[in-house]
């Protein structure tokens, strides 16, 4: 297996998904910065509420994550050791990010009485969207790959 050509297409793979993770986010940022202009902070000790508080920072630091992304992206694909540590890295962290926020979620809905079906929905959909990442840990963690980087 050509190992230098899929970390090529690995790099195009995340620099494409990383540019898509920052518009979405500025995006989602700006939209909920112009529709929540002039309301006020809920107090209440729902977690959805607690998110919702501080979603602009949530963007703020996913907006920063697909940067990092997007970078090491670019030089992952010019085989720059840096960039390997610091795409396993943020991999991490945004599987992370996602198990964190289904969990948030999934304690706002049984709080709320909402049941456990819906949990068990968010925790698949949790699961089904940190595969790839998982995946790409593992590609990344074979030992012909590090070698490349090293």
């Amino acid at each position: 297996m050509d190992h230098q050509r899929t970390i090529d297409t690995v790099g195009r793979v995340l620099t494409i998904l990383s540019s898509l993770l920052l518009i979405g986010n500025l995006i989602g940022g700006l939209t909920f910065y112009l529709a929540s202009s002039g309301s006020e902070a809920s107090k209440a000790e729902d977690p959805m509420n607690f998110l919702a508080d501080y979603y602009l920072a949530f963007c703020a630091v996913m907006i920063l994550i697909s940067l990092a992304y997007l970078l090491s992206a670019m030089a992952l694909r010019k085989g720059k050791a840096w960039a390997y540590k610091t795409v396993r890295t943020l991999t991490m962290i945004f599987i992370l990010l996602i198990y964190l926020f289904a969990v948030a979620m999934g304690a706002s809905i049984v709080m709320t009485g909402g049941g456990y079906g819906p949990v068990l929905v968010i925790a698949f959909v949790a699961l089904f969207i940190s595969t790839p990442l998982w995946l790409l840990l593992w590609y990344l963690s074979k030992r012909a790959v590090r070698k490349l980087f090293v």
